[in-house]
């Protein structure tokens, strides 16, 4: 997706449109090439998902738009490592618990795949993935990143 789709699908308020932008903002968080063009345009973003429900029963959808949102800040600020964003906090949207959360779905998997990471173990019990010990690559920060399911898989990131 191209700079402009980005910006035409998340200022669309088409919520399916919406979700799919944002997803593509998360997805690339990591690198600044692909973010800073976006920067600009945060206003709009902001304005243009002001308001919008995104659905979501177990869990906000609004999430996406709202991380989105912090992973173009952050790349605006410049000041760390974008691994940081892993770990980072935020509010959601109209949350009436007022609750700060992490994003939930960076797959070290896919992290290593972009190369952005290095995964120096993985610790099995059970049979199942119980957590991953993962290492920047651009900042050599260490994290242990535990994996879980429930509704859907996810994934907790804890620096170390």
């Amino acid at each position: 997706m191209t700079t402009q789709e980005i910006i035409e699908n998340i200022s669309s308020r088409d919520i399916h449109k919406v979700w799919e932008s944002a997803c593509e903002i998360i997805k690339f968080g990591q690198d600044h090439l692909v973010i800073a063009p976006l920067i600009e345009y945060l206003p709009l973003i902001k304005n243009s998902t002001l308001n919008l429900d995104m659905g979501g029963a177990f869990a906000p959808n609004r999430r996406f738009v709202d991380f989105a949102i912090v992973t173009i800040e952050f790349h605006q600020s410049g000041k760390k490592c974008s691994c940081a964003l892993f770990t980072k906090k935020f509010k959601l949207t109209k949350d009436p618990f007022n609750r700060k959360i992490a994003y939930e779905s960076f797959n070290p998997n896919k992290e290593f795949e972009k190369g952005n990471v290095k995964i120096l173990d993985t610790v099995n019990m059970n049979n199942y993935v119980d957590y991953y010990l993962v290492e920047c690559n651009k900042c050599a920060t260490h994290y242990k990143v535990e994996e879980r399911e429930g509704h859907y898989t996810f994934w907790q990131w804890i620096k170390i």
